[in-house]
């Protein structure tokens, strides 16, 4: 079922508010934050939190730390995982004849994302 578009006449901004998909909601009222609600962990801000990134919460921390305790070496695996996705991005770009990218990553912006790698190498790439 597609998400529903909710304006809220009282705000100013309009929000898409899916169902059955723990997000974080911000509801803007002009220049302030009016609320934020962080129901639970999500894959994409544990992943930032074992990078060492900062858009992550004490839920997504939380679950770094019982990773860490049953996995020892998950951190490391995190930061392999990047440093590879980096290689092979700088390999296609200055290797073959491809223009075009679509990075299906987690959505939270990391260090040396996908586009930043490759518009370095080759400037009129498009990424999406």
């Amino acid at each position: 079922m597609p998400p529903k578009l909710r304006c809220l006449p009282e705000y100013h901004r309009c929000t898409v508010v899916p169902r059955l998909v723990p997000v974080v909601v911000i509801v803007v009222a002009a220049t302030r934050v009016v609320g934020i609600r962080v129901p639970s962990r999500t894959v994409a801000r544990v992943y930032d939190a074992l990078l060492g990134g900062k858009d992550n919460y004490e839920v997504d921390r939380q679950v770094v730390r019982e990773l860490t305790a049953a996995m020892p070496d998950v951190v490391d695996l995190a930061v392999e995982n990047r440093a590879f996705l980096i290689r092979v991005c700088r390999f296609i770009a200055s290797q073959t004849e491809v223009r075009q990218y679509l990075d299906c990553g987690s959505g939270l912006p990391t260090a040396e994302n996908t586009h930043q790698v490759i518009q370095r190498i080759r400037s009129r790439t498009e990424c999406s």
